[in-house]
């Protein structure tokens, strides 16, 4: 019997338009079941899902109060489910930052640009190709 689980990915951005294109692209692949959130808040409330990877935006709008940036987020996660991969993306090339994520266990920090998706899935393959996959699972495309 096949095994048909999914990996479950959630994708955070807060800019529609570029949520909308990872969420487009990631569906394609056979494997991969998405949840896309405009704000942090949302995806913390929806952790009680267990995702398997949460690919999260940097500069999420905080204008409000209550809302968190992708960095608080990034810590929230971390505290709460801290086996669950992160990978940070950003418009702006700040290498503070990105240290920074990767110090707190983000998996990695992608300037958003032509090749943020190919790195997505690079990263996917790398991080659940080895256990994940072989439990049944087709590779995700090279």
């Amino acid at each position: 019997m096949e095994n048909t689980r999914k990996l479950t990915v959630f994708v955070v951005d807060d800019d529609p338009i570029y949520r909308t294109y990872i969420a487009k692209n990631l569906r394609k692949v056979q494997n991969i079941q998405l949840k896309a959130f405009g704000s942090a808040e949302q995806c913390i409330r929806a952790m009680k899902h267990f995702p398997d990877l949460v690919i999260l935006d940097y500069y999420l709008d905080s204008a409000a109060d209550d809302n968190k940036n992708g960095w608080e987020a990034l810590m929230n996660i971390k505290h709460t489910a801290p086996d669950v991969p992160v990978i940070m993306l950003s418009s702006e090339i700040n290498i503070e930052h990105m240290m920074d994520c990767i110090k707190f266990g983000a998996e990695d920090y992608i300037i958003k640009g032509n090749y943020t998706v190919k790195r997505i899935l690079t990263i996917i393959d790398e991080l659940f190709v080895p256990g994940y996959w072989e439990m049944g699972f087709n590779s995700l495309p090279k």
